[in-house]
């Protein structure tokens, strides 16, 4: 119940940008006069992290199987945090305007497959099942700070690397 607000008031705060969101994440847990003058510290934060990460992950609901959500529950958990910073180099080449074939644009793709796979494991049927969430729910981009452009990018470059991928199996 916390989190489903927390996600639209820090993202207004924040302008939307993951990249200030990090940031003002280090600010909070390294600094004491910015803890004291906002009352939010390590501990609140790590457990908004987790409640948001639960709340993520519950959206998932409607598109899979109960089953497979309490299966992937401790690696969606263990590798919650290791996304923004995915949702930050995705905007970052937005803002550049990067070809989504760029080395860096597919680097990017190549680390979110690994990440993706990390979470949801290898079975196709359940990846099928994350893409169309993906695809048929836009509440799954609210608050991550990519932008349309950012999204685009990455499924551009994701694409790509699976037809080259494909191209190799044949």
């Amino acid at each position: 119940a916390l989190a489903q607000p927390w996600i639209p008031i820090t993202m207004d705060t924040m302008a939307g940008d993951p990249r200030l969101m990090h940031k003002i994440d280090i600010l909070h847990r390294s600094q004491s006069d910015v803890r004291d003058a906002t009352g939010i510290d390590g501990k609140l934060l790590d457990y908004m992290t987790r409640a948001t990460a639960e709340f993520r992950l519950n959206l998932y609901a409607g598109h899979v199987a109960q089953a497979d959500l309490e299966a992937v529950r401790p690696r969606f958990h263990a590798h919650y945090v290791q996304w923004p910073p995915l949702f930050a180099e995705a905007r970052d080449l937005a803002e550049r305007g990067a070809d989504p074939l760029s080395p860096e644009a597919l680097d990017l793709a190549a680390r979110w497959i690994a990440l993706f796979t990390a979470v949801w494991g290898n079975d196709p049927a359940l990846h099928q099942q994350v893409h169309s969430a993906h695809a048929s729910d836009p509440v799954m981009f609210n608050g991550l700070g990519m932008g349309d452009d950012g999204i685009r990018i990455v499924r551009s470059s994701i694409e790509y690397l699976k037809q080259q991928r494909h191209l190799e199996n044949t």
